[in-house]
Parts: C-alpha cells; structure tokens; sequence
C-alpha cells in the first residue's frame, strides 16, 4: 500500500496491542512510552491499514534492514488468537483519541535507524498534530508518538 493514498483520508482512531515497556537494556531518550508489534489505522471511510514491523532485504552482503510494512487490513477483527485459545484484543492509543478524527494532510516515510528501509511513518493530522509510528529496539517492535503541536 502506498502511504500517499491515505491523504485526505479522516483517521478515526489508532489501535495498538497493549505491550509493557520496553526493557531499560533496549530504552534511550528516544524510546517511545507507547510501543506495540503492530498498529492499526482505522479510517471513517471503513478502511483499516496495519502497520508491522519487517526485515528488508536490500543486498546480499548485508544482513536485512529494520523497516516497516503498510497494508490493509482485512480481517473483520483486529484481535490476536493466540495458539491456546486466548485473545489479545486492541486498545486505542488515548493519546491520539484526544486529537481524532482528524484528516490524514500529510504523509512522511524516513529512515532514522539509517539502515537504507523506511523505518518511520509521520502522519500529519489536521493542522499540525503527528502521530509517528516507527521501528524501535527491540528488533520487530513499534513505537508510537503522538504530538499536538497546534
């Protein structure tokens, strides 16, 4: 999915699956509070989007780049069945649900991991609110930031 097909969209919520903190081993000042392995985007259009954390391939000599991967998401739950039989179901990012519906005025893809993949997605929201979704350590978990810059 291309990220620039979500502008002009109105995002309704942001959904994480509830995950402790990120261990003091892994954590600098730049560890997000909020932090999840996957979050979905949920659109008032009924569209949802999920955003997970991935390993890119970008040469054989290297190992695989941390990046993340948009798609939509169409599954008609975002719950998590785990192999015995218990769910994890979503929360909403409250700190976003302050801020939403919103519309989707911009889209910024970067690599502040400088690994060579698209490691970090900026929507801005509105005016000038952001919600940044991005790959932190450890490997394979998002970190969510929310901003009302306004």
């Amino acid at each position: 999915m291309e990220t620039e097909s979500l502008i002009g969209r109105v995002l309704d919520s942001v959904l994480v699956y509830p995950c402790g903190p990120v261990h003091p081993a892994w954590a600098d000042d730049s560890t997000p509070s909020i932090n999840s392995w996957k979050v979905f985007l949920t659109f008032s259009d009924g569209t949802v989007c999920n955003i997970e954390p991935c390993e890119v391939e970008l040469s054989e000599e290297r190992y695989p780049s941390l990046g993340l991967r948009i798609e939509e998401y169409r599954n008609e739950s975002t719950d998590s069945v785990q192999s015995d039989g218990s769910v994890i179901k979503t929360v909403s990012v409250k700190e976003a649900n302050e801020l939403l519906p919103q519309v989707v005025t911009r889209v910024q893809e970067s690599d502040p991991l400088e690994e060579g993949a698209i490691s970090q997605y900026t929507f801005t929201i509105g005016n000038s609110a952001s919600i940044v979704i991005r790959h932190i350590m450890p490997p394979m978990t998002l970190g969510v930031l929310v901003s009302n810059a306004g």
